[in-house]
């Protein structure tokens, strides 16, 4: 949220600096993330003036262009072509001249005479970060009707000099979404550690109006649940034109564009008093009926950004006796709006649940700023406050008049939340003695009403902007985020509790991978567990979330490849291609048989060259041999026997090619899946270099531990035996046979043995594939004599011919 510092000091006895309010309020918990200023650009504004815009047509070479005319207080029409999307015939505007010189975040530019697609433009019309005072690009400056052409751009912008702090405000401070919360924060903070700045909150100027149901707009609530409180007025006799400068100085300074006197003053003590508010045309309003409702079955309504939405029967709508005017709490209708020649309106301040409102925003895309508050759970109590103030303010701006009574439909008496602190609890949880009439004055100043008090303990009645106070504890953070929490003395000694547990095996494991990764030159990846279900081709094992945060992160995600591509994708686009990924997460999937599985998997992602670039490395890409040698060096790591591996005929729909590994040979337990990702999945992902993936099943592997602790053996003693074995084999038959095989053969007196060729292709018989073994025999005992050896291959051969079919093709 942008809050004014001219605006803020309306409401402190004394106004402080921008450098003080921004160190109060990050002490208090509001952060401060950004400060900036609103005045004449620091290079100066010579040559910029206020024009307004008198013709505009389109173009004839560039649909995007405009050519309009400006008047700048000259004798002649300045003729500029503007590419802005927002120009329109009547806007007061800031105007470039030829001759002036700009600083832009593109550097210094000259406005000069030039052809622009053929047609003469003689200056520029200027939008924010152009002249300096903001960061907008979107469109140009559109300024108060009030100032005349040819007004010197500095003269205005010296005008209204301010500055503007950029605060993020917690789902839990809806006390602190206007301009009065933020006060009051710093008011309870200096009335402690400097002087006192009491809260300066604006008085009702009419307080004679009465509440009375017998009106000339009848008001109905039809789900009191979802609107607890429902209040409102009838003026009549307005006259709709462009507000006072004081109003539309102080929305522009925190970003918000002026449409009218009456939009404006909502927005205006939308933003004072953080109660939102709404006006409707009462010659829109059928019936003179307004009706609080869920919607029905199929209703739409065209909202103020001219989209047809379609409602939901759970979605709070109002309405009149034939349509709804607007989606409660979250947007306006198009139709029921304040136009230019709408002269007697309905205001309507209302407090509506906020699981209504939250869920119907979701829905809709749509993030407002009365959906700000009232997902947060906006002040009930504040809904007559916010609505005499609009009203104070439309009387004297538009010369209205409130016609019959107010409206105020409470469903049930407001219960607000009593809470004791006993002092002792206080002092035991911060850790020092704070002065009871210290932390008095900090709640009474903070809206708490004292009930009761004694030496042991405090009641205090919470009031209902402060939602987040329900409990003990809550006071107690309530007193020291204002008393400091710097202020709280660092003791001399530390306590800590020593434990001297074992380390949990799974944990153990995980950080054994984890180093073995990083040492690997990988890097982590910590992704959200949510995805978009547009990556899915089928949504059968989705498990979709139920009011998503947003339209892009819909399901809970059944694979960690999208996640972590996504972040290849970041990486790459930034020129970083060379990229080893991994991520431990937890998988989704919805099945028959059991609702939903919760798997926690291992992923690993490879791209780019093998080798870091340098001068002893020669060019290669990552390919099956990379990611298949990390995944199986992990499964050495923590002690984990590969049963057999082979191809994947029907892989997961992301999968080029890939490969299954599994725990025995029987195939019963998957241990990973690794493969090449399919081309067509990288474009969704706008992704260009071949991708390499591994998904390994974690909790697998840590039920096909046999990890054995490592133990010492001799050096040989006598010399090793090496010979190499040729042959022709059938292309079913894989190396783990023949591996299982020459093992159980020669035991102890294996002492290595290596597959160093595969060859297929050829010279080859069809149905056939080569391969070439590197047999290290050893005996422990004694010198292995010629003999022996060929003895030992013969027998081998025997076996390889009897078994497996094979032809030997050479014996070396």
């Amino acid at each position: 949220m942008k809050a004014s510092l001219n605006w803020l000091n309306q409401y402190l006895q004394y106004p402080i600096s921008a450098k003080q309010a921004a160190e109060i309020l990050t002490q208090t918990g509001l952060e401060v993330e950004n400060i900036s200023t609103i005045n004449s650009n620091p290079n100066g504004l010579d040559g910029v003036v206020i024009g307004k815009v008198i013709e505009k047509e389109k173009h004839p070479d560039a649909d995007r262009l405009s050519i309009t005319k400006v008047d700048v207080g000259g004798d002649l029409l300045l003729q500029i072509v503007c590419g802005a999307p927002n120009v329109e015939i009547g806007q007061t505007v800031v105007v470039a001249t030829i001759g002036t010189a700009l600083s832009t975040s593109k550097g210094r530019v000259e406005i000069k005479k030039s052809k622009i697609r053929g047609v003469e433009s003689q200056g520029m019309i200027c939008a924010e970060d152009e002249i300096g005072i903001g960061n907008s690009h979107d469109g140009i400056i559109v300024l108060p009707d009030s100032i005349e052409p040819g007004t010197p751009a500095s003269a205005y912008y010296d005008k209204i000099s301010d500055t503007v702090m950029e605060l993020n405000i917690t789902p839990n401070r809806v006390d602190a979404t206007s301009h009065i919360g933020i006060a009051r924060d710093i008011s309870a903070y200096m009335a402690v550690h400097e002087k006192p700045n009491s809260l300066q909150i604006p008085a009702i100027a009419n307080t004679d109006y009465k509440y009375n149901q017998a009106t000339l707009i009848h008001v109905s609530v039809g789900n009191a649940k979802a609107c607890p409180r429902y209040a409102g007025a009838y003026i009549r006799n307005i006259k709709v034109a462009p507000s006072p400068d004081w109003i539309q100085e102080k929305l522009i300074s925190i970003g918000l564009k002026p449409i009218n006197n009456i939009v404006d003053i909502t927005n205006y003590v939308l933003f004072e008093t953080g109660h939102p508010l709404h006006a409707f045309d009462v010659s829109s309003i059928t019936g003179k009926q307004i009706i609080i409702r869920l919607a029905n079955k199929d209703e739409k309504i065209v909202t103020l950004d001219s989209i047809e939405r379609q409602l939901y029967p759970d979605d709070l709508v109002i309405c009149d006796t034939e349509k709804p005017l607007c989606i409660a709490g979250v947007y306006g209708g198009i139709n029921s709006g304040v136009k230019d020649t709408t002269t007697d309106i309905f205001i309507e301040s209302a407090y509506f649940s906020p699981e209504f409102i939250r869920r119907t925003a979701k829905r809709q895309g749509l993030h407002t700023d009365a959906s700000f508050r009232f997902e947060r759970g906006a002040d009930i109590q504040q809904v007559d406050f916010a609505l005499r103030r609009v009203i104070d303010l439309i009387v004297e701006i538009t010369g209205g008049y409130v016609d019959g009574s107010l409206i105020d439909i409470l469903s049930e008496p407001i219960n607000l939340c009593e809470i004791s602190l006993h002092w002792d609890y206080l002092n035991q949880i911060s850790g020092i003695h704070l002065p009871q009439d210290i932390c008095l004055q900090i709640l009474t100043s903070l809206g708490f009403h004292i009930t009761y008090k004694d030496e042991k303990l405090v009641t205090v009645t919470v009031p209902s902007a402060k939602v987040d106070v329900r409990r003990e504890v809550d006071l107690v953070e309530e007193i020291l985020r204002i008393y400091g929490y710097d202020k709280i003395p660092l003791g001399n000694t530390l306590t800590a509790v020593l434990k001297n547990e074992p380390e949990l095996p799974l944990r153990t494991y995980r950080n054994k991978t984890a180093e073995f990764l990083i040492s690997n030159g990988f890097n982590e990846s910590v992704t959200l567990s949510l995805d978009h279900s547009i990556y899915y081709p089928s949504s059968n094992e989705l498990v979709f979330v139920e009011n998503p945060i947003s339209s892009e992160l819909d399901i809970m995600r059944p694979t960690l490849l999208f996640s972590m591509l996504k972040s290849a994708a970041h990486n790459i686009n930034r020129r970083s291609t060379r990229l080893r990924f991994f991520e431990f997460g937890r998988t989704y999937i919805k099945k028959a048989s059991n609702p939903y599985a919760e798997k926690p998997m291992l992923g690993l992602l490879m791209t780019g060259e093998e080798h870091p670039d340098a001068w002893y490395h020669t060019k290669q890409k990552v390919d099956f041999h990379s990611i298949y040698g990390v995944c199986t060096s992990i499964l050495s790591k923590v002690g984990v026997n590969q049963g057999c591996l082979e191809i994947n005929k029907q892989p997961p729909f992301y999968y080029e090619t890939a490969f299954n590994s599994y725990a025995d040979e029987k195939k019963t337990t998957l241990l990973y899946t690794c493969g090449k990702i399919a081309a067509a999945v990288l474009k969704k992902i706008d992704i260009k270099q071949e991708i390499w993936f591994a998904e390994i099943h974690w909790n697998h592997i840590l039920e096909n531990i046999s990890f054995h602790y490592p133990h010492f053996t001799d050096l040989p003693k006598f010399p090793l035996v090496i010979r190499d074995l040729a042959m022709l084999i059938d292309l079913s038959v894989s190396y783990k046979q023949i591996e299982n095989l020459v093992r159980k053969l020669f035991n102890e007196k294996l002492y290595d043995l290596t597959l160093f060729d595969v060859y297929e292709g050829k010279n080859i018989p069809k149905g056939k594939k080569s391969y070439a073994i590197r047999l290290t025999l050893y005996n422990a005992e004694k010198t292995f004599t010629d003999k022996e050896v060929d003895e030992m291959i013969q027998k081998l051969i025997t076996t390889l011919t009897q078994s497996l079919g094979a032809e030997i093709r050479s014996n070396l």
